[in-house]
């Protein structure tokens, strides 16, 4: 898991609109305080490294209660990532001063936008375990970026944390509809039981409204994930997303000679992704409550996860996750948890989950009023998209790589949807992974 600010104040109003400089703003002068000689404690890092993936579409402005929770239980997590999407106020703003003792923010990416309809923004934090008062050297870049019709800003920075970690930001506009996201690429020094290791992380919010748009963004974002130049903002041409992922031994021309630590050695995509259950008007009956609750909360859920594109077995897979393609692997949540939006009664979503733990059949009702806001039983169930896609479904998602020619490996340990958790018709979902890279792979 990856954990990195530390500094903030104990509990911070939320903002508006609080922009990367109001937030670092705060940091500089937390980071004045404890520029004094202290003791302080190193986590100990072996060959694997926990990481902790944690996202949620939410406009929530007090956040103080999930901060707590997502750091929980954490004791072999060493990098917590948190990715917010339509977010009013970063998460980092919401961690208590113990919170800031041990985890230290190294990476941070805000791209504002108007997704749903509102002035909101995607949100990259990245935080690393260190415990004390030891806090990351921090650059801070700003550039332009304009359209003809609104102008926009990217805010990106490189910080580096004693020798353990270093990190750069950026921030993606990807996509129409305000949405967007926000990328680090974090490097973790040599050690004696692991290799130098850097793993991009990428925070988005594709596009909901056109397939076509939405694949060439998530491409698009892990394809720019890896181009993060010197200072955090200049890229140099590193090839294709196919070039960057499959043939990173290329030492000259595509890398620029670059060594062969600096190559990525994972890539790991998370967020809102937008990627919809498939309609098959022969399989779904958009106006049968009984069968629209089992497909996606019920003892048919293993039915509906082969129509995910994310899914490589399923019937209408993507060619990034597929083995012919890319070979990108995401999560498979379908039969872990019920869908994650649309959620409307979150009182009713829970009764689903009482009625599954006790080896129950969710009722018909309940699965309305949790994902339709139905509160006619002649309405159908809604389709997105022209009618190819179901509205409701598991668009909150990771999805991860190694990259060729590296021989780390990266392991999902953990998948939950925090459906206890309202506030939003999304749920937040937590992920954990082991990755390694032990020194004697000799890669």
């Amino acid at each position: 898991s990856s954990r990195v600010l530390a500094g903030l104040p104990a509990r911070c109003p939320a903002h508006a609109a609080m922009s990367p400089r109001a937030i670092f703003a705060l940091l500089a002068a937390a980071w004045a305080l404890a520029q004094r000689s202290v003791a302080f404690g190193v986590a100990s890092l072996g060959a694997d490294v926990g990481i902790r993936l944690w996202t949620w579409n939410s406009g929530k402005k007090d956040l103080s209660d999930e901060a707590a929770r997502i750091f929980a239980q954490s004791d072999s997590t060493q990098i917590v990532a948190v990715c917010q999407q339509e977010a009013r106020t970063a998460l980092p703003m919401h961690m208590g001063a113990e919170l800031n003792d041990t985890w230290k923010l190294i990476a941070f990416g805000e791209q504002k936008g108007w997704a749903g309809g509102k002035r909101n923004s995607q949100i990259l934090s990245v935080f690393y375990r260190l415990p004390g008062e030891k806090v990351p050297d921090l650059h801070m870049h700003k550039a332009g970026w304009a359209t003809p019709f609104i102008v926009k800003h990217r805010w990106a920075f490189e910080t580096t944390l004693d020798g353990q970690v270093s990190a750069t930001s950026r921030v993606h506009v990807r996509s129409i509809h305000g949405k967007g996201g926000a990328s680090a690429v974090v490097r973790l020094t040599e050690m004696s039981s692991r290799k130098a290791t850097r793993i991009a992380f990428v925070c988005g919010h594709l596009n909901s409204e056109h397939e076509e748009r939405r694949d060439a963004d998530l491409k698009a974002l892990i394809a720019e994930s890896a181009r993060h130049g010197p200072d955090g903002m200049r890229s140099r041409y590193m090839g294709t997303l196919e070039e960057i992922i499959e043939r990173p031994t290329v030492t000259e021309g595509l890398f620029d000679g670059r060594r062969q630590e600096d190559w990525l050695d994972a890539v790991v995509l998370f967020g809102d992704l937008n990627y919809r259950l498939r309609f098959r008007s022969e399989k779904y009956a958009m106006d049968n409550d009984y069968a629209m609750t089992n497909f996606l909360a019920g003892g048919w859920r293993s039915s509906a996860a082969e129509d995910d594109p994310l899914n490589p077995l399923g019937k209408f897979p993507k060619d990034f996750v597929t083995r012919q393609g890319w070979n990108l692997w995401c999560n498979q949540p379908h039969n872990k948890y019920i869908a994650t939006y649309k959620r409307y009664d979150a009182d009713a979503c829970n009764r689903i989950i009482e009625d599954l733990s006790a080896y129950k059949t969710p009722r018909s009702d309940d699965g309305m009023r949790c994902f339709t806001n139905n509160t006619e039983r002649n309405k159908p169930w809604k389709l997105k998209e022209n009618g190819k896609f179901i509205q409701a479904g598991w668009i909150d998602r990771a999805c991860f790589r190694i990259v060729d020619g590296s021989q780390a490996r990266l392991t999902l340990v953990r998948d939950e949807a925090w459906h206890d958790v309202s506030d939003s018709d999304h749920v937040p979902v937590l992920f954990d992974l082991v990755f390694s890279r032990p020194t004697d792979f000799g890669a």
